[in-house]
């Protein structure tokens, strides 16, 4: 008999928004018309391109309780040949045929009636920018928008804390609009001229103090962040209380749980008992 393991799987939770774009308004996003959108290729297991990069709806997933969605999406890699290594014999190769693919799976629930989307993902698997994408199919009145929810515990540190030191790094420069003004944007706006793809900066108070950063200047800087968080690949604010420092993540500070699966060393999570554990999870935490 195989033995099991246990192991924690990390879920986070997104809101969804459908915003028109000549109203700037949510609309409401509804995965119905989604789903209908891919149907056949769904159904018929095609692959989809999208963006430089390729996947595989999986079929036979559906609606439960009236109002969540469980979808699974492969990520395919165009790999031609894979090396199989077995002890104490030698290294196989195998080849895979044209339409052969290695995948790696996103589990996803979307809840109809809050609009919020739960997410698991694998370190090669679908990420997040991608599913927005692929979630992004009617492009001439409406876009599609998957944004964090904040853990409010760590956002109110984050503003009622002073506030010692701000760190973050943005990457691909050449891809952000810079669409209004402010001390990051302004900066990033000269750099898009100068061929630069990553930015690296930090803010801190004098040392040897406990003084702060001027709020107004942290908030600002912090909104800049916010409005380009998808090319932020990492963000971190100092704040001290009752003498003790704590370091906090801006942006991936937000709502996740974690769901406890036992599973086989080498095995994979049964898709019926995350579907059922998902939701469970879902209703505890959103009632």
């Amino acid at each position: 008999m195989e033995q099991l393991v246990k192991k924690e799987i990390k879920y986070n939770y997104y809101t969804v928004k459908k915003i028109n774009i000549d109203t700037n308004k949510d609309a409401g996003f509804d995965i119905r018309e989604w789903i209908l959108f891919y149907d056949e290729k769904i159904n018929s297991n095609e692959v989809i391109e999208e963006n430089e990069f390729m996947c595989k709806i999986e079929k036979n997933l559906g609606f439960y309780k009236y109002r969540f969605y469980v979808g699974q999406i492969y990520r395919l890699k165009p790999e031609q040949k894979i090396k199989k290594i077995k002890e104490k014999k030698d290294t196989d190769v195998i080849e895979l045929q044209d339409d052969e693919y290695i995948g790696e799976d996103m589990m996803f629930l979307y809840d109809l009636k809050s609009k919020i989307l739960m997410v698991q993902q694998n370190r090669f698997s679908l990420s997040v920018n991608r599913l927005e994408l692929l979630f992004n199919v009617d492009r001439s009145n409406y876009v599609i928008s998957i944004d964090e929810i904040p853990d409010k515990k760590v956002t109110d540190k984050i503003n009622n804390r002073p506030i010692t030191k701000l760190k973050c790094r943005v990457n691909n420069i050449s891809d952000i609009d810079v669409d209004k003004k402010g001390p990051l944007l302004n900066t990033i706006h000269q750099l898009k001229g100068d061929s630069v793809n990553s930015y690296y900066l930090e803010l801190s108070s004098r040392r040897g103090k406990e003084e702060c950063l001027n709020k107004e200047l942290v908030d600002r800087y912090i909104e800049d962040l916010a409005s380009i968080s998808k090319n932020i690949t990492s963000a971190r604010v100092a704040t001290y209380e009752n003498g003790k420092k704590e370091v906090l993540e801006l942006f991936n500070a937000n709502e996740h749980d974690f769901i406890e699966y036992s599973i086989g060393v080498r095995g994979s999570i049964i898709f019926e008992e995350a579907k059922d554990k998902m939701i469970e999870t879902f209703e505890n935490r959103y009632k």
